[in-house]
């Protein structure tokens, strides 16, 4: 056991109390356990390439499942669900790839 200066009055502590015994103030030591959380951010740009790709998935469905279309707005819409399905496994690997 070792004492530390506290950061707020200067008092001797304890490295293993958890809070001054003088002003009261939390003793902040980095933990012992060296539990580490490691947060990996996904970059705006690959989520915005998600939220279009759904968007394009769903339109598609809607072209698809008209009930008054012709053949054009028919096919259309399965190039477009392709197209939605095709982004949002692009978006799926490009976030894996620039997370590491």
């Amino acid at each position: 056991m070792s004492l530390i200066k506290c950061s707020e009055c200067g008092h001797d502590v304890s490295n293993k109390a958890e809070s001054c015994p003088n002003c009261g103030i939390s003793i902040s030591t980095p933990s012992e356990d060296g539990d580490i959380i490691t947060v990996q951010h996904t970059t705006k740009k690959w989520k915005r390439v998600k939220i279009y790709s759904w968007i394009a998935v769903i339109s598609g469905f809607l072209m698809f499942g008209a009930k008054e279309s012709n053949e054009l707005v028919f096919w259309i819409g399965v190039n477009v669900i392709l197209l939605g399905i095709v982004g949002l496994i692009t978006a799926r690997l490009g976030a894996w790839w620039s997370t590491g």
